[in-house]
């Protein structure tokens, strides 16, 4: 299974990580949506930033607004929506972190 998404919506994801590194020196977090397509891959698409906390090392999602999201989504694509965390590592190189991990 191979994963794909649009220059479109790759461009918002890193725009939403710019603006919050230039405006907060942060990261930020986010969900996208993944549904299959006829060959059996995966679309990635919508990105969505919801209310959080953020800090240079951290995302915390606020609980009410990733349920608000997750009824919402599956509201429009129905039951075979599957869903995709995002987040930055504001000026770091992408890798996984220790707080990734945990």
């Amino acid at each position: 299974m191979d994963f794909y998404i649009s220059q479109k919506d790759w461009k918002k994801v890193i725009d939403y990580a710019q603006a919050s590194y230039d405006q907060f020196k942060s990261e930020v977090g986010g969900f996208m949506i993944a549904m299959p397509d006829k060959d059996g891959n995966m679309i990635i698409s919508e990105p969505e930033i919801l209310k959080q906390e953020v800090t240079g090392g951290t995302t915390e999602m606020d609980k009410d607004a990733v349920a608000d999201y997750y009824v919402k989504c599956a509201e429009k694509h129905g039951a075979g929506v599957r869903f995709v965390w995002w987040h930055s590592h504001a000026n770091m190189d992408a890798f996984w972190s220790t707080t990734d991990t945990d």
